[in-house]
């Protein structure tokens, strides 16, 4: 996990000096610009299936890594990652790419048209509605999975919490990118994607933080207890062997 942890917090800044490359370098060469995009498209697409994979780490964990549940989210995460992949394969080596005399006055930032990639980010919208779904049928499952009375509930708390407002965040960007691709003007269809997978690299790097942090808060609070439990009986045993 630490491994993906840095992959998707850094990985994003790649993504934003290629997307910036592409917008400000004025080549001349269509097969140049299409080549920038192909390779933008598949570092970017790896960046957010690496964020996808913590939230199905998270989802798993809350189930206490049952069978069904690892094997549901395993498998229906191979199938996405094929589906992206297979929708960037073959979309981006066709990706509409204007002819050399409109690329000399506009580059390639303004010419690069990418609407047909649009199943694949619908597949990772239909992978995060499947983790919030399984996140919330745990807790209505089981009511009192992370009470108060257990030392967890600040940990399970956090787990809910995050992936409530991660989730909304991301469907609506996620929401506002589809609508864009397959409505605004096709010149328009970047418009949402970097912006997208910064705020789901931050939003899935800020899950794994605030999980350490709960964690550290809940074994900090039973070593407490525990010392105090510790104190007490020694004191009971020096007292009765003065008496």
């Amino acid at each position: 996990m630490k491994i993906v942890y840095f992959v998707n917090k850094y990985s994003v800044i790649v993504d934003a000096i290629l997307a910036v490359t592409i917008v400000l370098w004025k080549s001349h060469d269509p097969l140049m610009c299409r080549t920038l995009y192909t390779v933008l498209a598949h570092v970017y697409l790896a960046g957010i299936i690496f964020s996808e994979s913590i939230l199905i780490a998270r989802t798993m964990a809350l189930w206490g890594y049952d069978r069904t549940v690892v094997f549901f989210l395993a498998t229906g995460f191979l199938e996405i990652v094929a589906c992206v992949l297979f929708t960037v394969h073959e979309t981006a080596p066709w990706v509409a790419v204007p002819s050399y005399g409109a690329l000399q006055s506009a580059g390639c930032g303004q010419t690069v048209q990418d609407a047909d990639v649009w199943p694949a980010y619908a597949a990772l919208m239909l992978g995060d509605t499947a983790i919030v779904m399984l996140t919330f049928l745990r807790r209505f499952l089981d009511p009192d999975f992370g009470g108060t009375r257990t030392s967890r509930c600040v940990l399970v708390r956090t787990m809910y919490r995050d992936g409530l407002f991660s989730y909304i965040v991301i469907l609506v960007l996620s929401l506002t990118n589809l609508s864009v691709m397959i409505f605004a003007p096709r010149g328009l269809t970047p418009l949402i994607q970097m912006p997208l997978r910064v705020v789901h690299s931050a939003l899935c790097t800020r899950v794994l933080l605030n999980l350490r942090r709960a964690a550290a808060e809940s074994t900090s609070a039973m070593s407490l207890s525990m010392d105090a439990y510790a104190d007490q009986t020694t004191l009971v045993f020096e007292s009765s062997r003065s008496s």
